[in-house]
């Protein structure tokens, strides 16, 4: 059973060193299905070795394992592929490789070896990958793509299955909003969230109140979240009562679009 390499979150730090650092490199983070495929055995398995369950994801994996054996890929050897599956189109974006017969294989040699690969009309692309200084450039535009973030990992890294490595990290694009408390919740504590659309209140979630400051509804707070799903906020957590702001300053006009796209 192979279980996939975890990363840590390095959201809110300061990532500047890195970002300028040749020894690290980056790439667009993927909001998909984590897959697992096995080379040799067209087997697709979870981030934890299990059998890929998910049917909206493995609809796409016939498809895709015919796609590698058209390009000769299928079969060849005890390899994984590792990476997000975009059920919304059938993409397998790959971001990693693991050979479990030669684990001293660096990032910089993985990435080689999926950069030979002729993926050419298939359904399977290799992440693209930015190097120096041009990750800092890199970063801004996919925050201003509104993707969901940017994975950096050193080059001279190994795979690690089953581990959360300090050598690759995750950078999650935090969003702010003014919201409006709808209802309070004693169990568990938390608040049910809404924005104005079209002269009334739409619900868009909810986040807890353990350790924060009172609210009633009616009440207008700040609140932090990954991104927008188009119904509702994706993670949002309380930041601060807003007293100074009204309803009318919670639009959901100020809900960026997401995007799954590659930029």
């Amino acid at each position: 059973m192979m279980k996939a390499m975890e990363y840590t979150d390095m959201s809110g730090q300061d990532i500047d060193a890195i970002l300028d650092s040749p020894e690290w490199v980056g790439q667009q983070k993927h909001d998909g299905t984590r897959v697992l495929l096995n080379l040799r055995t067209g087997e697709a398995t979870t981030r934890k070795g299990t059998p890929l369950k998910f049917a909206a994801a493995n609809q796409h994996m016939d498809s895709i394992r015919a796609d590698l054996k058209r390009v000769g890929l299928l079969g060849i050897r005890n390899v994984y592929l590792d990476g997000e599956l975009i059920v919304e189109r059938g993409e397998y974006i790959v971001f990693e490789m693991v050979d479990p017969t030669d684990p001293t294989m660096t990032y910089l040699e993985r990435l080689a070896w999926l950069s030979s690969l002729d993926l050419h009309g298939t359904r399977i692309t290799v992440a693209k990958t930015w190097w120096g200084k041009d990750k800092a450039a890199a970063l801004r535009m996919m925050r201003n793509a509104g993707v969901e973030g940017m994975m950096l990992k050193r080059a001279d890294s190994l795979y690690e299955p089953g581990t959360r490595v300090k050598s690759g990290s995750k950078v999650k694009f935090v969003k702010t909003a003014d919201v409006v408390v709808m209802e309070r919740r004693k169990s568990p504590l938390s608040a049910k969230l809404g924005v104005l659309d079209s002269g009334r209140v739409v619900p868009v979630g909810s986040c807890s109140l353990i350790g924060k400051a009172a609210v009633e509804p009616g009440d207008v707070i700040e609140v932090n979240y990954l991104f927008w799903t188009g119904t509702n906020l994706y993670q949002p957590r309380m930041v601060r009562k807003r007293p100074d702001k009204t309803l009318l300053e919670c639009p959901i006009d100020q809900l960026p679009e997401y995007s799954r796209r590659s930029v």
